[in-house]
Formats: C-alpha cells, structure tokens, sequence
C-alpha cells in the first residue's frame, strides 16, 4: 500500500513509498483510512522541531472502516464506522497520569502518526478500543477532525468559561476556529483575531459562531477588547498561533484576574515576554495538552449533535499522492485543515 513516511531523523526525509499493509494481532483492529487531516504537529515532524520516531508513518487525525479484528477483539466489529483515538497507541496504564485519567501525558505514551504508524496510509492498525464509534450522522471527513477537536474541547473546559464572559481567540487557524466555536456554545462573546493576509480565515470564524473577527494590522485589538468589557478586557484568551507577537497581545488584553490558555505549540520554543505581567495581572495560567477518554466521548457527542458546522475548517481535499502540494498549503496558510485520501 502507499504510505507517507518519515524515513528517518532531521528537517525533511518524507516520502511516499509503498509498504507492506499490515496485519492484526490480538486486540486489534484494522481500519481502512477514509480521511486523514494535516496537523501543524505534521509539520513541525517534517522540520524535525517535534518528538518523532523514525521511520513512522505520519498522520494522527483520520477516521475510517474497521475492515478486519485480530485474536480476542470484543469491543470493535468489521463495518464500523470509527474515529480513531491516536495520543495513546501504548501507554503503561500505571503512572500517576495513566492512574487520574490523562493518558496523554503519560510518561512513556507511544502515539499513531510520531512514534507508532498513523492514517497517512490506505490502512492503520491499532488497539480496538482506539477505533471508537463514529455517530451515524457525522462524516468521515468531520470524523478526522475528533482528535484536534477533542484537544480544543478539553482546553475549552479547563478555561472555566462563564456565559456572557469575553473571550480572545488569537490565531484563526483551525484550532482556533475549533476553540472559538466551543468558546460559543459556552455562551461567551467570542473575538478572534488574525492578520490581513487571514481575510478568509476570519471570515469563516464568523461564519461559525465568533461575535467579531478583527485583523490587528488593520484595527486596534486592545481598544476594542477594552470596548467590549467596559475597560476591563477579556475574561479569557486561547493563544493559537504560536508566535511571540501574539502571547505578547494576548498578555495586554487579558483582565486582571483573567485566564490565559496556551494550545499552540512553538517552532521556535524560545520566546521573549514580559513575565511580570504573569504575576502583575494575577493570571491564571494554562497549558493544554491532548485529551482524556472522558473528554474524547464529549467530543463525539458535540460533533453530533452541537449544530456547529464543523466542516467549514475544511478548505481542502487531496489524494494522498498530491501531499507534497497539501503540506505546503497548510505551511504557507493558503487552506485551513486540508484532508488527504488514500490511494
């Protein structure tokens, strides 16, 4: 079968190539790949600033058809509609994390896509109770988006956001777009804010819920968020971009009191901010990191029955062979969340 692979370590060395489709041992079950979305994590593995084991085919956001169970496999059935739960193809089920619930901060967690193959494939194999059922009334194209969408959903349920709170969304990419739509559904004010050049981006977070998009090179992000909560400014902020221009804003409109969340991860970890706002503003600080089995099951029912298009993030459809072109859409921002199909 095909495969997008990263052969081995350092900036680029992803190929498509053809391997041997795999099999299922016991637990197991095999899913035939319907749609699988390009990460930012994706990206940074293709420029070797994320953790990686190669070679490993890439690819943790995908649903699909369970098309073969292996020895012993109770809980998943061939025809199944699934989404597959990617942070944790092996965990150790005994660390404290594993023991409260966050498998994704395991200590020695293996996941599809980094560590263990993903869905960038005609095929994936992975432990049955990863391969969950995928509701009748969601696509398999919106079934990709589960596991970015339950990351969003369990920084959304950290922020504690109260209805009628304003709430910054910095960065209108998909992640954003995921937060922003949550954010929403909460009953907060929703401001997302990007570039110029993010015309469309922001447009489609109005076009999903958010109260106002603004581009900060065209308009004054501060005044406006001071505007809206009568000099206070925003409740909460989610940092989605992962650049230092934008912690630093997100830092000058939160309130004093507020809460600040960082989803996005940095190419470039080394930042410059000034620190004693953290202390000065009295900021509640968070940091978020994949999901638990109780955030996942929220995040199916939401893509059920919320009424939120989510298919809106997706700006583009590409064979797997076209990811070349599909990678350099999401890099250079031309697309939103650009899914690929197997071959």
């Amino acid at each position: 079968m095909k495969a997008l692979v990263k052969t081995q370590q350092g900036p680029g060395h992803l190929e498509l190539l053809d391997v041997e489709e795999p099999s299922c041992g016991p637990g197991q079950a095999k899913v035939e790949v319907k749609a699988s979305g390009i990460c930012g994590t994706d990206i940074h593995i293709l420029n070797d600033v994320y953790p990686y084991r190669a070679p490993v085919i890439l690819g943790h956001e995908y649903s699909g058809t369970v098309v073969e169970t292996g020895p012993g496999v109770q809980s998943a059935k061939v025809g199944d509609r699934v989404a597959v739960l990617t942070s944790i193809g092996e965990c150790c089920g005994t660390c404290r994390f594993c023991r409260d619930g966050h498998f994704s901060l395991c200590i020695a967690k293996l996941c599809h896509g980094e560590q263990l193959d993903g869905g960038f494939a005609k095929y994936s194999v992975v432990r049955e109770e990863l391969a969950t059922p995928l509701p009748d009334n969601v696509s398999f194209d919106v079934g990709a988006l589960t596991e970015p969408l339950a990351c969003c959903v369990q920084a959304v349920e950290r922020a504690d956001i109260k209805p009628r709170d304003v709430v910054l969304v910095s960065g209108p990419g998909p992640i954003g777009l995921l937060v922003a739509s949550l954010a929403k559904l909460q009953g907060a004010k929703v401001v997302v804010c990007g570039l110029s050049r993010d015309a469309r981006r922001l447009q489609v977070a109005k076009e999903m819920g958010a109260d106002i998009a603004l581009a900060v090179d065209q308009g004054d992000l501060i005044s406006l968020v001071k505007d809206e909560t009568d000099g206070y400014g925003a409740d909460v902020v989610f940092e989605t971009a992962g650049v230092e221009a934008s912690v630093k804003q997100c830092l000058n409109a939160l309130a004093v009191g507020g809460t600040y969340v960082q989803i996005a991860l940095f190419g470039e970890p080394a930042i410059s901010v000034n620190a004693n706002m953290f202390v000065n503003k009295h900021v509640r600080l968070l940091g978020n990191y994949g999901m638990t089995w109780e955030s996942w099951g929220r995040t199916l029912k939401i893509l059920s029955g919320s009424g939120v298009d989510f298919s809106k993030v997706i700006t583009a459809r590409m064979p797997l062979s076209a990811w070349e072109a599909a990678f350099e859409a999401v890099q250079h921002k031309t697309a939103l969340k650009v899914l690929l199909y197997p071959e």
